[in-house]
């Protein structure tokens, strides 16, 4: 995935105003799936965090599924794709920031719903075992530090998802109450107040799912 940044001491970084000045035509929210596109940019956080919340604000899932049919260049999901690089160096002035800014990101999406259960186009990897694989292949021992700490992240959200999940799960029980036919596709209608327990996929999902299969099949005849 990312590519190994070094990391040093803390650089100034251009004032917010200037930096927003000079990198408002990469504003990614003109493309079908900007968080994607966040989770790859090598923008200030500052900048790449209020451009995720325009997303956000403009109705963007942080839970899609990109629907690029090739696994070879599908980004997943939004937490798969802020695992793309530390955020660690500036890159236009030849810095190090001093931390994974990517890590803010993380959270962000977090904080906005996405779910780290959630596996990539294969349904195979959750975000959480992408960055132990990333963390245990990259060469630098500061992009072993981020995949590690993003991977920390995941898998504690993880956690606090499936303990709530658990206790939901048995209060209908107790109170006898089934969930709906509609909730084997809640997603789709409930944003993301939804249950994992009965979630299958959306029907978009479905769909990449299936042409993610049908071409690496035909890589394989």
């Amino acid at each position: 995935m990312g590519s190994a940044l070094s990391s040093g001491a803390g650089a100034t970084e251009p004032s917010q105003p200037q930096a927003q000045q000079d990198h408002t035509s990469n504003n990614p929210n003109k493309y079908r799936n900007p968080l994607h596109e966040i989770g790859q940019m090598l923008e200030p956080i500052a900048i790449r965090l209020a451009w995720a919340e325009e997303a956000i604000a403009a109705g963007a899932d942080p839970n899609a599924l990109e629907e690029d049919p090739r696994w070879e260049t599908n980004r997943h999901r939004p937490l798969h794709a802020a695992l793309d690089h530390p955020g660690d160096r500036d890159v236009y002035i030849g810095q190090d920031r001093g931390r994974a800014e990517s890590l803010d990101l993380i959270r962000f999406l977090l904080d906005q719903g996405a779910d780290p259960r959630l596996r990539d186009c294969r349904g195979l990897q959750t975000p959480a075992e992408t960055a132990r694989l990333e963390g245990q292949i990259i060469p630098s021992e500061q992009g072993r530090r981020f995949y590690e700490e993003a991977a920390k992240i995941l898998e504690e959200a993880e956690n606090k998802l499936n303990e709530k999940d658990k206790s939901e799960a048995a209060m209908e029980k107790t109170l006898g109450d089934t969930p709906p036919v509609e909730c084997l596709f809640c997603r789709e209608d409930k944003k993301h107040n939804w249950h994992y327990w009965c979630y299958k996929g959306s029907s978009q999902e479905r769909r990449t799912f299936e042409a993610v299969d049908n071409t690496v099949k035909a890589a394989k005849s």
